[in-house]
């Protein structure tokens, strides 16, 4: 895999979900890297920075990954991560928009489309839809 490729770590308890979701960001060219609990994830984070975050709000417990996110938040070292919320809780979802928005989360609601997924990576990464090809590397200015 090419190491300069972005590193995404997919945080997912189901193991069939995140093993869909690790094999499409690979084949879309990512170096990925999924992790069951949030716990987990935090020593992953920690040791090696992701370019982005894709995590479920429902992880070991009932919003264990919202909790990472807010922990992540506010911390200097990843408050600015990129991070792709997924939840199957409409609820929690309409119920935390205000705080989702201003924390900058993309939010997906399960089930989703897999192409919308992946649009939302690029865009989470910063990638224009004309350099889908080359993931999230953005072409020089000028």
């Amino acid at each position: 895999m090419d190491r300069t490729a972005p590193l995404i770590y997919v945080v997912e308890d189901n193991d069939g979900i995140r093993g869909i979701l690790e094999e499409m960001l690979s084949d879309a060219g990512y170096r990925v890297l999924g992790c069951p609990t949030a716990h987990e994830a935090w020593y992953l984070i920690h040791a090696e920075p992701p370019d982005l975050l894709v995590v479920d709000n429902h992880l070991e417990h009932y919003a264990a990954g919202w909790g990472l996110l807010i922990q992540l938040r506010a911390h200097a070292t990843t408050a600015a991560l990129p991070i792709i919320l997924i939840s199957v809780d409409a609820e929690f979802l309409r119920l935390h928009c205000a705080d989702l928005n201003a924390q900058r989360y993309f939010v997906i609601e399960k089930p989703f489309d897999l192409d919308d997924l992946l649009t939302t990576v690029y865009a989470a990464l910063g990638v224009a839809p004309a350099e889908q090809g080359v993931p999230g590397i953005m072409p020089p200015a000028g």
